[in-house]
């Protein structure tokens, strides 16, 4: 029998929420592993990060959780999904008209410290993540975790994708700039007329993926039995190394 593995978290919709005059940036993200052999002996797997859909809209916060509500539903993402938001600033409104709708979001709140913290609210515990409602995080952080995907090459966008050129100018004028008397590095645009509204959701949906879901595979029962199984390394004849995940 071969244990086939499969994220916690499957399939990931992340969303950076524009201000009241400014559009709402979505992207849809499959963790995709894939396996190849080792070259010990061993089967290997390495794990993707595959973006299948970019949206950008204007719409009211009403009208905007409504929308991302049938985007879960029309992208079939099941339990082993997770909505992520940007919680800072209106984001903490829209959290809460979300959850009146009876989705589940997590909200990532941007920080400039150095450690990340999470959020709880007891009054709105939820089925999949309890009275967790979100993380706070250094920013530096979350771009770390981009910067790792990127440079590893787990990040694939799929052909023909719209807004898929303008997501990638973004990533591509977002740049660390070096103050010269802190020496700390501050990352932002290269012009102020390029936004950064697609590298923001990106980047929240890396983070999650490298921290809140660093146990990606489990390996499952392929018999149909839907049981999941006890990981033998040395009967399964795989090799899971700490470096094979995202």
């Amino acid at each position: 029998m071969d244990d086939i593995y499969t994220p916690f978290t499957r399939h990931i919709l992340s969303q950076d929420i524009g201000k009241k005059q400014d559009a709402t940036t979505s992207g849809a993200f499959t963790i995709t592993p894939e396996y190849f052999d080792g070259g010990d002996g061993k089967r290997r797997m390495t794990t993707f990060l595959d973006v299948g859909f970019l949206d950008k809209r204007r719409l009211s916060y009403m009208d905007l959780g409504e929308y991302t509500r049938e985007m879960m539903q029309s992208l079939s993402f099941g339990d082993q999904s997770v909505l992520i938001i940007d919680g800072t600033g209106i984001g903490e409104a829209v959290y809460d008209i979300y959850t009146s709708l009876g989705l589940e979001p997590v909200k990532v709140i941007f920080t400039s410290g150095e450690t990340a913290s999470v959020e709880r609210n007891r009054e709105q515990f939820s089925q999949k993540f309890g009275a967790v409602s979100g993380y706070k995080v250094p920013k530096v952080d979350m771009i770390s975790a981009a910067q790792v995907i990127f440079q590893q090459g787990r990040i694939r966008f799929a052909e023909g994708i719209d807004f898929r050129d303008e997501c990638f100018q973004q990533l591509q004028a977002f740049v660390g700039k070096v103050n010269e008397k802190t020496h700390n590095v501050k990352y932002e645009n290269l012009t102020e007329d390029i936004h950064d509204d697609f590298v923001t959701m990106i980047i929240q949906a890396c983070w999650y993926v490298m921290h809140m879901d660093s146990r990606l595979m489990i390996p499952q029962d392929t018999r149909g039995l839907g049981n999941v199984q006890p990981y033998d390394q040395q009967s399964s004849g795989y090799s899971i190394d700490p470096y094979d995940s995202l």
